[in-house]
C-alpha cells in the first residue's frame, strides 16, 4: 500500500512540474510574439508639382530662367580664331543663345519648366518671335538652346518670357551690341575661303523670318576676296518677290552697312572689281576703306529657266 501511495505522489509532482514549465514556456513564447513592431515613418504628402497651375501662387525659384548669350560663329559655323577683331558678335554672325536656369545650364529635362504654358523669345526691334518651349495639349517640347543670324549693325534687346494662363508670369531680357567688322562679319586678313566655288549659306534671323539672305562662300582673285549675297522673300508666294522690291532692299541693307552710294562710270567698273559678270545690268555703288560692294541686274533666261533678279556683289580692295 505504502509502495502505490507513493507512487502516486510521485506522478502528482511530475505532472505539477510539467504544467508549470508548459506555463512558463507559453508565458516566454507569448512575451516573444506579443512584442510591438517599431512604428513606421510617417510618409508625408508630396508636394504639389509646378505642373499643377492651380496650385502656384508664384513661380518656384527653381524655374526663374534667364537668357544668356553663350558664343558667335563665323556664318558657315566655323569657331573664329583666337583674335581680338573676333571678340564681338557682327552682323552675319551666328550667335547662340541658352536659357539658364539658377542651378547651371541643361540641355534636356523638361520638369523645372512645366509651370508654364510656354516660354517666347522675341524683342522689341524685331517683328517675329520664337518659341522655345511648350506645355499644352499633351504636348511638350523644349528648345533650351538655339542660334539666329541679325542683318544689320546695332543694339539689340532680346527677352524670354514666360507665359501661364495667357499672362507673363516670369520673364528676362539681354543686350548686345552688333559692330561691322571689314564689311559685315567679315575681316577679310582672316577670311575663310571656298574650295569649291559655288557653294552658299542661308542666313536667317528667327526673329525676322520675312526675308532671308544667302551668302556665297568668297573665293579669291588675286588677293581679292569676292563673294555675292542675294535675298529671298519667306512669305507664302516667296517665288514671286518683286524684282522692285528686292532691288530697294538691297539698296537700304548695303546703305546701312557702307553709307551713300558713291557714282561711277560703267567704264570703270572693270578696273575697280576683279569679278563682274559681262552680260547683266548693274546699278548702285557703295564702298568704305576695306570694301567695295554694287548692285547688280541678273537679266532673265528663257533657256536655263532663269527670272530676273537683283543681287549685291562684294569684293575687298
Amino acid at each position: 500500500m505504502k509502495n502505490i501511495k507513493l507512487m502516486k505522489n510521485i506522478r502528482n509532482s511530475i505532472w505539477i512540474i510539467a504544467g508549470f514549465l508548459m506555463v512558463s514556456s507559453c508565458t516566454e513564447n507569448d512575451h516573444f510574439i506579443s512584442e510591438p513592431e517599431p512604428p513606421k515613418p510617417e510618409i508625408p504628402d508630396e508636394p504639389a508639382s509646378p505642373s499643377d497651375p492651380d496650385d502656384l501662387t508664384e513661380i518656384p525659384d527653381e524655374a526663374r530662367f534667364r537668357i544668356a548669350l553663350y558664343d558667335h560663329h563665323s556664318f558657315n559655323g566655323e569657331k573664329y580664331p583666337d583674335n581680338p577683331a573676333f571678340s564681338s558678335p557682327a552682323p552675319f554672325d551666328f550667335i547662340g543663345f541658352r536659357m539658364v536656369l539658377p542651378g547651371g545650364f541643361s540641355p534636356f529635362g523638361f520638369q523645372p519648366y512645366l509651370c508654364y504654358d510656354s516660354i517666347v523669345w522675341s524683342s522689341p526691334d524685331l517683328p517675329d518671335t520664337f518659341k522655345v518651349f511648350e506645355n499644352s495639349n499633351n504636348y511638350t517640347s523644349l528648345t533650351s538652346q538655339w542660334g539666329s543670324y541679325f542683318f544689320k549693325e546695332g543694339s539689340y534687346t532680346v527677352c524670354l518670357k514666360g507665359y501661364r494662363k495667357g499672362e507673363i508670369v516670369h520673364s528676362d531680357s539681354l543686350t548686345f551690341k552688333l559692330k561691322d567688322r571689314d564689311f559685315l562679319c567679315f575681316k577679310w586678313s582672316e577670311c575663310p575661303i571656298d574650295p569649291k566655288p559655288g557653294v552658299s549659306q542661308g542666313i536667317y534671323c528667327y526673329l525676322d523670318g520675312k526675308f532671308k539672305y544667302k551668302i556665297t562662300y568668297p573665293i579669291e582673285i588675286d588677293g581679292c576676296k569676292v563673294f555675292n549675297i542675294y535675298i529671298s522673300y519667306q512669305g507664302e508666294n516667296k517665288d514671286e518677290m518683286e524684282c522692285s522690291v528686292m532691288k530697294t532692299m538691297l539698296e537700304d541693307f548695303l546703305e546701312s552697312h557702307l553709307g551713300k552710294p558713291v557714282e561711277y562710270e560703267n567704264a570703270d567698273l572693270k578696273g575697280m572689281f576683279m569679278k563682274l559678270p559681262d552680260d547683266d545690268k548693274f546699278g548702285k555703288l557703295y564702298e568704305n576703306k576695306t570694301t567695295r560692294a554694287i548692285i547688280v541686274n541678273e537679266q532673265p533666261d528663257e533657256d536655263s529657266y532663269r527670272r530676273e533678279r537683283f543681287y549685291i556683289h562684294v569684293e575687298s580692295k
